[in-house]
């Protein structure tokens, strides 16, 4: 089941494509973009001048300078221009709020900016059983506390948020866009429709981030133990070799009974 947010948002049948090289953009998700190539001002303009709507999708190559449809994947995210502030003549950063995912089904203008008709995808309800989505809800919240506190650098407020999500695909895109994948891996779970299933892509992910960051942590620890435990042995070999040296240099002491002693002799 889709947010009240898609609901009351109206997406049109066409919007002004904005093409990202390094990052996808989920449902829920409020993320800032800088923006520099023409196509991509002017996708922005073109929003702006109308419903501040814009359909953001990913490049299948991150080195694609000029991209048209091919060049694209077909499943994005419509999201709502929430900012926009210019940083030089010919960059702007952008803060957007993903609203719905969204099919590309067809370009109708590549210049002065890619625009295409979109199909808004429906997210099904979900198949299983309460006592089941609540057990697999409560499993990728515990992963994104467990993580969180590790050191992953997730903030309060989406700790706080997803505590309170019940809805597995939601929970599922919040969650994804707070992990580092890969393009790929981002992509493969945004254009999973099943909210069950998406949801398990999603802790499989967080339980393999959690056994990364644990190995991470015992390596740490091995590397200070081994380091407190050279310096314990450094501390300890000087101590041993100093101590050698001062039994072996005769004291003030040593140096006078030993010359009255030669002097009796004589």
């Amino acid at each position: 089941m889709q947010d009240d947010m898609s609901q009351t948002i109206i997406i049109p049948d066409e919007l002004p494509v904005l093409a990202l090289r390094d990052v996808v953009v989920f449902p829920y998700m409020v993320i800032p973009l800088v923006v520099g190539r023409d196509i991509s001002n002017a996708a922005i303009d073109a929003a702006l001048s109308t419903d501040r709507i814009l359909a953001v999708v990913t490049q299948r190559e991150m080195e694609t300078e000029s991209p048209v449809a091919e060049d694209l994947y077909e499943i994005g995210t419509a999201c709502t221009i929430m900012r926009m502030v210019k940083l030089t003549e010919d960059r702007v950063k952008i803060l957007v709020q993903g609203v719905t995912k969204v099919r590309l089904t067809r370009y109708s203008m590549v210049r002065p900016y890619l625009r295409a008709k979109v199909d808004i995808i429906h997210e099904p309800e979900s198949e299983a059983d309460n006592i089941e989505r609540e057990a697999r809800v409560r499993m990728v919240v515990e992963g994104l506390e467990k993580i969180a506190s590790m050191g992953k650098s997730i903030p309060m407020e989406v700790i706080d948020l997803v505590s309170t999500v019940t809805e597995a695909g939601r929970l599922a895109d919040i969650a994804a866009s707070n992990l580092n994948l890969k393009i790929e891996q981002a992509q493969d779970i945004l254009e999973t429709y099943d909210p069950d299933a998406r949801l398990g892509k999603v802790r499989d992910h967080l339980a393999k981030e959690l056994a990364l960051l644990d190995a991470q942590a015992r390596i740490e620890n091995m590397a200070r133990e081994g380091i407190h435990k050279s310096q314990r042995e450094y501390f300890y070999a000087n101590n041993s070799r100093r101590s050698a040296r001062n039994s072996a240099t005769p004291t003030t002491a040593t140096r006078t009974s030993r010359r009255c002693a030669k002097r009796s002799q004589r």
